[in-house]
């Protein structure tokens, strides 16, 4: 599993606002909970922006943006010896909904590059879109097997992915 979205608790819509972060159940946590038989290994990969991004609500999407290669590297190398990779996808929460307008309804180019260098190492993927608004899929779809997707599936998001995946 690598993506942003493969750990990020953040996965409910600008429509609901959770009091407490910790409830909320992760693809890795939602994989866990199935209790399988066989071993997954979690990657970043990137991040959901590739710079500094003023949020709707006035905060900043910040992260230490020189650690970007490094963390392309790992789930790309963590992909190499995988018999299948889940990608973890998509827009921030906080760009959905009401005064968000964007000219480029798609995931972020880092986001992208992400799918594209797992899909040169590895053939078996599965992308799984974490969207509040249509986005555009057509590389995306190009370059998976499959594609889930799931919108902003809230609380209990981690359990039904997995439920779907599984």
């Amino acid at each position: 599993f690598v993506g942003p979205y493969a750990m990020e608790k953040e996965i409910f819509g600008s429509w609901s606002f959770p009091d407490d972060l910790e409830q909320i159940v992760t693809i890795q946590d939602g994989i866990a909970n199935k209790a399988l038989k066989c071993s997954c290994t979690f990657a970043e990969g990137a991040y959901l922006f590739d710079e500094r991004y003023k949020l709707k609500d006035g905060t900043y999407f910040e992260k230490d943006f020189s650690k970007t290669e490094e963390l392309l590297q790992k789930a790309v190398e963590d992909a190499k010896t995988a018999d299948k990779v889940v990608v973890c996808i998509g827009e921030h929460a906080k760009q959905t909904g009401e005064a968000t307008s964007r000219t480029k309804l798609t995931v972020s180019d880092g986001q992208m590059d992400l799918l594209r260098k797992v899909r040169e190492v590895n053939e078996n993927v599965i992308t799984v879109v974490f969207a509040g608004r249509p986005i555009e899929l057509d590389e995306i779809a190009a370059l998976s097997k499959a594609v889930l997707l799931v919108w902003f599936p809230g609380t209990e998001g981690g359990n039904a992915v997995a439920d779907v995946l599984f």
